[in-house]
């Protein structure tokens, strides 16, 4: 694929319909992926705390947006056996945990522990 280097004016006087679209299709979900990074990054985190994370995907409703989960999953490996393991073979990891609890605890389990 060629690729152009065009004038920020360019961008710049796009309709904002246009903008959008560009943003969803190419931007969206790496700018999600930076943010889940941070928290897993986080001092919470590091000491095996799940409540951001757990908080996160709640708020942005990312466990029912099949598209960023398969983003997610080919993102991160450790991710992807994680879900497999909770949503497509549902084994939660953690008998006291809900499952989005089970499945963001063994993802911090994998980093941290």
């Amino acid at each position: 694929m060629e690729e152009y280097n065009l004038p920020k004016p360019f961008f710049d006087n796009l309709p904002s319909d246009i903008k959008n679209k560009i943003y969803f299709d190419d931007f969206y979900y790496d700018d999600i992926y930076n943010e889940l990074q941070k928290i897993l990054d986080h001092k919470e985190s590091t000491e095996l705390n799940n409540t951001l994370l757990v908080n996160y995907f709640i708020e942005n409703h990312l466990i029912t947006n099949e598209l960023f989960i398969e983003y997610l999953c080919k993102k991160n490996n450790i991710f992807s056996t994680i879900y497999s393991t909770h949503y497509i073979e549902n084994k939660c990891s953690f008998r006291l945990l809900n499952k989005m609890q089970s499945m963001c605890q063994c993802w911090l389990m994998y980093l941290y522990h």
